[in-house]
């Protein structure tokens, strides 16, 4: 809960979920932690008659717990995070490749993905893909700019500042913590996290992530041939 939280609601709550819902540990569902056993890049295709491709191409990445999720997080907004982003400037503003385009990481209690998204013309799919095969090829051999580490900084800070006023966005940023970590940080305490991730930090995770035996590309559009889009997977 957060917002205006008095005695009388804790009661109300009390009586109507957590008396009814409380089970003894022994009796919950036992978690049993992934990991993935691919080995190779992976492609899944929908076949659809449109003009617009929508593509996803995804990497398994880490947990809600791992340390190195800071760094992906800042990489995931200087790849395609916001409109100054490496990917919405190469593949959209500079070629006109794409609809829109963005890379978000995922996080679960015990992995988690980076995943790249984009709306493409059909005609010019090929190229959107080495463009953004490129980009990643790129930040693994090069890294991020200390300019485009600052700016990633200040715009997530920004960006959760924003977020934490709304109520429910507050009382989800607590809950997930609770349930997924053994402690709760504060906004001020995480963002110090944000803040000591390094350059050299990024580069390693993307070097880890964008592996090319650990690429899955998944495609709507008016293609029926995985291996045709399986050969233009290179990085």
């Amino acid at each position: 809960m957060a917002g205006k939280i008095d005695d009388a609601l804790r009661a109300s709550i009390e009586k109507k979920f957590i008396a009814k819902v409380m089970r003894p540990i022994e009796a919950l569902p036992r978690f049993v932690s992934y990991a993935t056993d691919q080995v190779a890049p992976r492609v899944k295709l929908q076949f659809k008659e449109t003009k617009q491709v929508q593509m996803a191409f995804g990497f398994p990445a880490f947990g809600y717990h791992d340390k190195r999720a800071y760094a992906l997080h800042l990489l995931s907004i200087v790849l395609g995070g916001n409109m100054s982003s490496r990917l919405f400037v190469s593949v959209r503003e500079k070629r006109g490749l794409c609809y829109f385009v963005r890379c978000s990481p995922n996080f679960y209690q015990d992995t988690g993905n980076v995943m790249i998204q984009s709306g493409l013309d059909k005609s010019r799919l090929d190229e959107a893909l080495a463009v953004i095969q490129a980009e990643l090829v790129k930040v693994k051999k090069q890294g991020v700019t200390a300019k485009e580490l600052r700016a990633a900084k200040e715009f997530l800070r920004g960006k959760i500042v924003l977020a934490l006023e709304d109520s429910s966005n507050l009382a989800e940023y607590f809950a997930k913590q609770e349930l997924l970590l053994s402690a709760c940080l504060t906004p001020d305490q995480k963002m110090k996290k944000y803040a000591a991730v390094t350059r050299a930090e990024i580069q390693a995770v993307a070097r880890e992530i964008f592996q090319q035996n650990k690429a899955n590309l998944a495609v709507i559009g008016s293609f029926k041939e995985e291996n045709y889009f399986q050969k233009r997977i290179k990085l």
